[in-house]
């Protein structure tokens, strides 16, 4: 395991807990507004852990860090920079992220990593029901540019949920992401996160959940695992 991640983690798990939605990219924040959140994955044999912030520099840039470790001794470290597209007031936003960083493997050891973005994200109304939805689909380069991968992020949720306990205060909606990695040199493997967002007070929101992650051969088999997610938001 990358120790020195786990260390940044660390730290990013206590800014984001006295800081005072997974914050789409094709959404850009107001400037001087962000958004903060520590990550745990678990299941059978592996735990991943991150840590994600984003912050408005300008109303036309946001800039922020990613970093992500797990139990198999494959971590990064990314600094993005996000701009927009399209933001218009058609509740449609489009994105380019750039990305720029490093990435250790036990097999390959620390190279540089970047990455490249697009986004797009809907704002969705449907009688007294809103949401949204986004897809982010990604190209990276690792290990110095000798490995590359497409990566397929989509999220939906909604925007409000149902009071808790009868408490205004606490909110609880359904959130689904899937996620899909297909390295150019490896069989192509998808993560399916369903997953409750419970609104909590001074700007927080818990995520608790379940995933799935499965594999697919180049014989089209597969191989899934069942393993449990939680996260913490933030926003300030």
């Amino acid at each position: 395991m990358a120790n020195c991640l786990i260390r940044l983690w660390s730290i990013a798990i206590a800014v984001s807990l006295s800081c005072g939605p997974l914050w789409a990219g094709a959404w850009l924040h107001e400037a001087g507004q962000g958004f903060t959140s520590a990550s745990l994955r678990q299941r059978a044999g592996f735990t991943e852990i991150g840590h994600f912030t984003s912050y408005g520099l300008t109303p036309d840039v946001t800039v922020g860090l990613d970093l992500n470790d797990t139990n198999t001794g494959v971590a990064h470290v990314l600094g993005f920079v996000r701009f927009p597209i399209r933001q218009l007031q058609d509740h449609r936003r489009v994105a380019v992220e750039f990305g720029l960083g490093a990435n250790v493997s036990p097999s390959q050891g620390w190279g540089l990593l970047h990455r490249i973005t697009l986004s797009l994200g809907q704002t969705l109304q449907f009688k007294s029901l809103s949401g949204w939805a986004s897809v982010d689909v990604s190209r990276e380069f690792r290990d110095n540019g000798t490995s590359a991968a497409w990566k397929l992020d989509t999220t939906i949720g909604l925007g409000h949920g149902i009071n808790v306990w009868g408490i205004s205060t606490y909110e609880a909606a359904p959130i689904l992401q899937v996620e899909v990695y297909k390295a150019d040199a490896a069989d192509l493997s998808y993560t399916v996160l369903p997953a409750l967002r419970l609104n909590l007070r001074n700007r927080r929101t818990l995520v608790a959940g379940i995933s799935y992650q499965a594999q697919r051969s180049s014989r089209q088999q597969r191989r899934g695992e069942f393993g449990l997610r939680l996260e913490l938001w933030q926003r300030f």
